[in-house]
């Protein structure tokens, strides 16, 4: 676990948009052999979570958010070298967040977790139009599809999107996850044979690992 103290740390120098102070502290962590998806789940993605809540609150402006969410960005660049090479799996996923979802770090962050497992990832980003994926999914005959949701708005579309790949792709394995799904009830997370909740990349990270080879 990445201690309370250091987070806190991170937190500041990100929202004073520091953006050498937050890369050294990274630097430090991987120098001690920290795993990237630790430093992903318990201080890049609780860092964003914390700044949502700033900003949610009028605590912090868009500004603030934007640069934090930048700056965040190019730490996963930074990071993306010290991911290990596995060997291939030969398989591919495709990996984005639907029509109208705008905040892709989480997506990035899934996408890294499938090459870690040796999958060739076919990266789309944000606001990805239905009628793209569809064709997208038609083109490369994914094994998997990754699909992220962070704004609890969009999770009755979600769901029609969802109905909609189900329907057109009956064989296709689907993943879903993001921030959404904390406002959400367990009971009504669309989970079936073909679609995988996960709520951490510890989990999606443990289900290739095991099950998906």
């Amino acid at each position: 676990m990445i201690s309370a103290g250091l987070k806190q740390k991170f937190l500041n120098y990100l929202l004073a948009g520091q953006h050498q102070q937050c890369s050294s502290v990274i630097r430090e962590l991987l120098n001690d052999n920290t795993s990237f998806i630790l430093i992903y789940e318990d201080l890049l993605k609780h860092s964003l979570y914390e700044v949502g809540f700033l900003w949610e609150r009028n605590k912090i402006g868009v500004a603030e958010e934007h640069l934090a969410s930048a700056i965040i960005e190019k730490l996963l660049s930074e990071i993306y070298p010290s991911i290990e090479n596995v060997q291939p799996v030969n398989k591919n996923a495709i990996v984005c967040c639907i029509e109208k979802e705008h905040h892709q770090i989480g997506s990035k962050m899934v996408a890294d977790i499938f090459e870690k497992n040796g999958w060739e990832t076919l990266y789309l980003g944000a606001n990805t139009p239905e009628s793209s994926l569809i064709r997208y999914i038609e083109l490369t005959h994914p094994q998997f599809l990754a699909l992220s949701l962070s704004i609890y708005f969009h999770f009755h579309s979600f769901k029609i999107l969802l109905d909609k790949l189900t329907t057109k792709f009956p064989e296709l394995n689907i993943c879903i996850g993001g921030q959404a799904f904390n406002h959400i009830p367990e009971s009504q997370i669309p989970e079936s044979q073909r679609i995988k909740f996960f709520k951490d990349l510890h989990e999606i990270d443990l289900y290739l690992r095991t099950s998906a080879k």
